[in-house]
């Protein structure tokens, strides 16, 4: 019982003794009486006071319950929210980490202070333990290199086992790992392994590497996520671009969503959004609202004696009132550019990127009524939160790029080539086009590998990777398919049309000067052809097809050039 329900009841105990009394009174006139009737009217007044108090005290107990269940809900949310966006990291990861190598079995350990130890976020396959102690000299020693640490089960064994279950090992499996960084401090690591060290090829360390980094950058973004989504609704706002933008959203998507943002925050006249380029040192003007007869998407401006330079090189946030008095000799966008003396209220901030400025927005006003300090932390918040997703898209393009491209010659990998050959036959159903496949192999390259060596192979292998690219169009796919082996998809021809491209990159490749320690080299490739949907409709029997017309082309000689036929393929080329 509360304290104001006691004081009720004592009340209404004391004020039922009292009416007894007067009840009871002997004599219902002189001092006595009158005494008693006063004290119970001051009775009944006060148990009407306790009992008013009481229900007002309730009231804002109850409302208490209500905004704490409402607390409670909306940190729920936030809490999902978060959860959402470190899951969408990892299946980001793993979805990398599957197009370098289908073997690949990855898993994301952090640490654990409350356990003294690295727990198991997610993994690919149940192959990881659960947990891992915080002694473990294995996890430790890959927080504390900067760099991607290969290791081999066969020369570790019992440390080996502290990290995986229980298992039969034969000792030619390869453990990779890097380190996750959080406010550049070590927060747990990435783990790829494989079952053999012979399927690791070259580049996959420094894809690796790569995720790492993007792994890191993802804890980032989850950490503005907190700070934006903790604070106003202008705040939440910003903080939904990263909801909205996709990893895989290109800058064009965001500056349009950045715009739209800005006209419902800001009262303006003109808004610039331009990006930088750090090696021309110029900006390129990416999006333009309100006034736009001076300078248009597109162009290019110096950066020299503006002020956008003045944003940019000093990385600084501008806010003036007075442009012309401030910043006197000074443009707006470079001279190439017509001043417009009327805009003389400014508010320009850098976008900050995580080790440089990547651009800036520039807001402009005519007349005198200058933005105010809440424009500018806001515009500030804006210009961090593009940042960081601009970091973010780059990293994964860069991830990406890494992972479908063959890091030797820059064209298609294995994998990369056969889910672009599929996109390519679903639109050539779709279109009712056709498609011709040329498979090619360099004639007697192991010959050339043995007698000048690896380096001049590689060489070779970039040269003509080079020739092909060159000699077919953009819509065109070229992807090295394996070794000495490339395999070219013409999109929307024919074999017969086709067949002089073929020729071409043939002679081209056998014309092409190469040279070993002042000796001419010549190298020589042969190919093979087949169409979809005559020969097949189905992507591995085309190539299949294509690659018996190249042996075709092999056993007359090489160095040519022939169209698959289902009884006797028919050969053209140059000798």
């Amino acid at each position: 019982m509360t304290f104001s329900n006691k004081s009720i009841l004592t009340s209404l105990l004391v004020v039922g003794a009292l009416v007894l009394a007067l009840v009871l009174y002997p004599v219902e006139a002189g001092f006595g009486f009158q005494l008693l009737r006063g004290l119970v009217l001051v009775g009944v007044l006060v148990v009407i006071l306790l009992i008013t108090y009481s229900r007002y005290q309730e009231r804002p107990r109850e409302n208490q319950e209500e905004s704490a269940a409402s607390i409670q809900l909306e940190e729920k949310a936030f809490l999902n929210e978060l959860k959402s966006h470190f899951k969408e990291l990892i299946d980001s990861v793993f979805r990398a980490v599957k197009a370098i190598h289908p073997d690949y079995v990855t898993g994301i350990y952090m640490i654990d202070p409350d356990q003294k130890g690295f727990t198991l976020q997610e993994a690919t396959r149940p192959l990881f333990r659960k947990f891992v102690s915080g002694h473990n000299d294995i996890l430790n020693s890959i927080l504390n290199t900067e760099d991607v640490l290969l290791l081999q089960e066969s020369d570790l064994r019992e440390k080996w086992n502290l990290i995986f279950e229980p298992q039969t090992w034969r000792g030619s499996e390869c453990l990779m790992g890097v380190r996750i960084l959080y406010k550049q401090t070590p927060i747990g690591c990435i783990l790829t392994t494989i079952d053999h060290f012979s399927k690791i090829d070259s580049r996959d360390r420094e894809l690796l590497k790569n995720m790492g980094e993007f792994f890191s950058l993802g804890m980032s973004k989850i950490e503005k996520i907190e700070q934006l989504l903790s604070d106003n609704y202008y705040h939440s706002r910003i903080a939904s671009l990263f909801d909205v933008l996709e990893i895989t959203s290109n800058e064009k998507d965001l500056f349009e969503m950045v715009l739209r943002m800005c006209r419902s925050f800001f009262s303006y006249d003109k808004l610039t959004i331009a990006t930088l380029d750090p090696y021309e040192n110029n900006l390129l003007i990416r999006s333009v609202d309100g006034v736009d007869s001076d300078i248009q998407v597109g162009k290019t401006v110096p950066l020299d004696h503006s002020m956008a330079g003045l944003i940019l090189q000093e990385s600084k946030t501008v806010l003036t009132a007075n442009r012309s008095q401030e910043f006197p000799g000074m443009t707006r966008f470079g001279k190439e550019i017509p001043e417009e003396d009327e805009f003389q209220v400014l508010l320009g901030i850098p976008i900050t990127g995580r080790k440089r400025n990547l651009g800036l927005i520039m807001m402009e006003r005519k007349g005198h009524r200058p933005f105010s300090l809440s424009d500018r932390h806001l515009m500030e918040l804006m210009g961090a939160t593009i940042g960081s997703i601009l970091n973010w898209i780059d990293e994964y393009q860069r991830m990406k790029r890494s992972s479908i491209h063959d890091g030797l010659t820059g064209l298609l990998n294995h994998n990369a080539l056969m889910d672009r050959f599929h996109e390519e036959i679903e639109r050539a159903v779709r279109f009712n086009h056709r498609l011709v496949t040329i498979v090619l192999d360099l004639d007697k390259f192991k010959r050339l590998n043995d007698t000048y060596g690896h380096l001049f192979g590689d060489q070779v292998l970039k040269a003509v990777s080079m020739i092909m690219k060159n000699n077919v169009r953009n819509i065109d796919v070229v992807a090295r398919y394996g070794g000495e082996e490339f395999v070219i998809i013409l999109v929307n021809t024919t074999v017969e049309t086709s067949l002089p491209v073929a020729q071409r990159i043939i002679t081209k490749i056998s014309e092409y000067p190469f040279e070993k320690d002042g000796e001419s080299i010549r190298v020589t490739i042969s190919a093979g052809m087949a169409e979809f949907p005559r020969h097949s409709d189905q992507v591995r029997s085309l190539i299949e097809k294509a690659d018996q017309a190249m042996y075709q082309s092999k056993a007359k000689g090489g160095n040519q050039v022939t169209i698959f036929q289902e009884e006797k393929p028919a050969a053209v080329g140059t000798k």
